[in-house]
Formats: structure tokens, sequence, C-alpha cells
């Protein structure tokens, strides 16, 4: 290995020039090194990337311009508001009926009569005793309004639709269209009453019962009238 500086002969992979003391890291057996190592990193660095064709495809996301994000938010806004406000009002509705129902039913038990177009007639409660009514249901058919009160299971139905129909007949002056026998286990009797007004107008009370559970549908039979 020969000195850079005084060109004298050294030992191979000598640091230093044993006669003139000169450095010889410059001499071109380590630059021939430094190069290799160089040309050996860049050849790794170049196997670590994949080809182009193995690469994954570069997802680009839509960008909106400030109009169009305007725009959206313009369309968008206002269509939801409506949806929101459709929800609460279909919430709101739904807990008024709710409400209506239970405040209607609350009303039956305490009252001792029924209306039919302004005409009262006697309720079971009043008749009969504490019977409670389970629910109300409204039912609108040709211009008539039929309203049916649905009881608590009875454990002395028999008794206690004989003393009603009996009540209704007797103090009311309602009359039977239909046979009545509440000893069968289900059944349906009918009772009108005619009004003094208008005799082709009647008050119609309709009483259904099965397994000790009765009904009591009340209606005005005119085409003008329905029930209160």
């Amino acid at each position: 290995m020969l000195c850079p500086r005084c060109n004298s002969e050294n030992d191979f992979g000598a640091k230093f020039c044993k006669f003139c003391g000169a450095p010889l890291t410059d001499s071109d057996l380590y630059k021939e090194k430094d190069a290799l190592q160089k040309k050996k990193r860049h050849l790794k660095k170049n196997n670590s990337i994949k080809p182009r064709s193995q690469r994954q495809p570069r997802v680009t996301r839509k960008t909106y311009s400030l109009n169009e994000k305007a725009y959206r938010r313009s369309i968008l806004g206002p269509i939801f508001s409506l949806i929101k406000s459709l929800i609460v009002l279909i919430l709101i509705v739904i807990f008024v009926y709710f409400m209506a129902k239970i405040l209607l039913v609350a009303i039956a038990n305490n009252s001792n009569n029924y209306s039919i177009w302004g005409d009262s007639i006697p309720s079971v409660k009043y008749v009969v005793g504490d019977r409670k009514v389970k629910s109300i249901d409204y039912n609108y058919e040709n211009k008539v309004l039929y309203k049916t009160y649905n009881f608590e299971e009875s454990n002395n139905l028999a008794n206690e639709l004989t003393k009603y129909v009996g009540y209704l007949i007797q103090n009311n002056s309602y009359e039977l269209l239909t046979d009545f026998n509440p000893s069968t286990a289900s059944g349906k009797t009918i009772l009108s009453s005619i009004s003094s007004s208008e005799v082709e107008s009647y008050n119609i009370i309709e009483i259904s019962w099965n397994n000790n559970i009765f009904s009591i549908t009340v209606y005005r039979n005119s085409d003008n009238n329905v029930v209160n």
C-alpha cells in the first residue's frame, strides 16, 4: 500500500504511513471499499421497494369546493330539519293518543252514566257496583260512531248482566230486540230505545259476553247522529 504523501510502501491495511505518519484512509483501497458499501446499501434499498404493479392502488377522496359544500348544506339542512319535525310530531300524536285513552277510561270508571247523542243511560258501575272498564274502542261506519266499553273479567257474569238489562228495561224504557240468555258461555243481546222527538232515531245498546268477559257497545242508529 503506497503512502499518498511520500509514496513509501506500507503493509496492507495500515492506517498510517510508517515512514511519514500520514493517514492512509484516503487511499484507493478505502475509497473502493467505501464505494462498495454504498453500492450494497443502494441495492438493498432498491430491493425493498415493490414494483409499481404490486403496489396498492391509491384511493383518492372526492373533494368539494366551498360553493359545493355550501350548496349541500343548503339542500340537506331543511330536509333534516323536516324529518326531525315529523318525528317529533309523530311522537307527540302517539303520546296524546295514549293519554286520551287513559283519560277516557278513567272518566268512564268514575261516571254513573253513558251518553248517546245527548241521552244518558246508566253505567254498569251505577247498576251493579264497582265494575272496572278495561278499555274503550271507537269505530265509525256509515256515518255512525260506535263506542265499545270493554270490562274486566267478572266472576258473577250472569247475575250482573241480568241485573243490568233488567234495570234498562224497567227504568229506562229499553226493549229487547233479541233473545237474552246470560247463562250461556258466550252470547249477545241488543236493546233499543225509541226517542220521543224522532221516532226513526234509536239508541242502541249491544251487550256481548264470552268466558266471563263482556263488553257494551252504544250508538245512535240515525245517519245524522253519532255517539257522544
